[in-house]
């Protein structure tokens, strides 16, 4: 048996908990340092990449490598 203990708050409301965790990240990572200002990558970017990649490489490689969907790298193939 595994036993998983539930999230302590040390007894706060969520509420709380949740404005006392945002203050120590802001104090922790000051001028917002922890957001990821360049967001993931795009789709349109990770088959663009793999075609430069693979300049004789076929659709189904593109799928099998990336992970992508099949309608996702037939959508940006040609872009």
């Amino acid at each position: 048996n595994i036993r998983i203990e539930k999230n302590k708050r040390n007894g706060r409301k969520q509420e709380q908990h949740i404005k006392i965790m945002n203050a120590i990240r802001d104090i922790e990572h000051p001028n917002g340092s922890w957001i990821n200002k360049e967001g993931a990558p795009t789709k349109q970017s990770t088959v663009q990449k793999w075609r430069s990649e693979h300049p004789e490489g076929k659709k189904a490689d593109c799928i099998r490598d990336t992970g992508l969907t099949k309608p996702t790298v037939y959508k940006w193939w040609n872009i």
